[in-house]
């Protein structure tokens, strides 16, 4: 599902508040990033668990070098960006990765 860019370019439509990444070699093991302004909320998994979270404030920490996904100043930001991740993957297929020969990843 696209969504055009000359809205965006042109500085005149509303565009989406979160833009979301997958990057992995499996269904069962992946990293999931969403972003926002001005945070980034990062999901490690393996096999299907959540092995490890990031939070970070790319304003104030542009390097992400410092985790807040425990900071209590941050828990109404993150449970934003949890939700908005729970409501992407309820309404996104997911789809086995591809290798570079064409043939889906083994499970």
């Amino acid at each position: 599902e696209g969504k055009s860019l000359v809205g965006l370019m042109s500085g005149i439509a509303n565009w989406r508040e979160y833009a979301f990444s997958e990057v992995g070699n499996s269904i069962q093991n992946f990293v999931i990033t969403v972003r926002g302004k001005p945070e980034k909320y990062i999901l490690f998994r393996k096999n299907r668990k959540v092995e490890y979270k990031q939070f970070f404030d790319l304003k104030a920490d542009p390097w992400e070098m410092k985790n807040l996904v425990a900071d209590v100043k941050y828990k109404n930001d993150l449970a934003k960006f949890k939700a908005a991740l729970k409501k992407w993957e309820d309404e996104t297929e997911v789809t086995q990765p591809i290798l570079s020969k064409g043939k889906p990843i083994e499970e």
